[in-house]
């Protein structure tokens, strides 16, 4: 799926490599607003087939914000795996700022560790 995503940034969207470096405001606007533009797709859906497009398509948008931010495919993958990680380090339970009856949910467990340190780790090329 990454590959995919990045060949396609590469050859159709032509972004090229990139040295890491946060977005510039006119980028991270266009990106956050693409992310919203799937996201308000996915609040109309009522098909199953509109459903997996809109989400399918939020991913092509998240994976290709971070080839845009010059990571290579090996970091993201390792930075999505360190996300992951701390992800499964929570406990099913109710975040009540998102809390809608009926829809499971994970939270962050006292004493959690979120995984910055291992993105900035990953991103600097250092031990975590």
């Amino acid at each position: 799926m990454l590959s995919r995503v990045y060949e396609f940034n590469k050859s159709v969207v032509k972004i090229g490599d990139r040295s890491l470096k946060p977005f510039h405001y006119g980028e991270q606007a266009w990106l956050v607003g693409a992310i919203q533009e799937e996201a308000g797709e996915l609040e109309v859906a009522d098909k199953l087939v509109d459903q997996v497009d809109a989400l399918v398509d939020t991913v092509i948008f998240a994976l290709g914000g971070l080839a845009r931010l010059g990571l290579t495919e090996e970091q993201a993958e390792a930075c999505f795996n360190a996300v992951m990680d701390a992800n499964f380090e929570k406990k099913r339970g109710t975040k009540e700022s998102r809390a809608v009856e009926g829809v499971a949910d994970a939270i962050k467990p006292e004493g959690w560790v979120g995984p910055e340190q291992r993105i900035k780790a990953i991103l600097t090329g250092s031990k975590a």
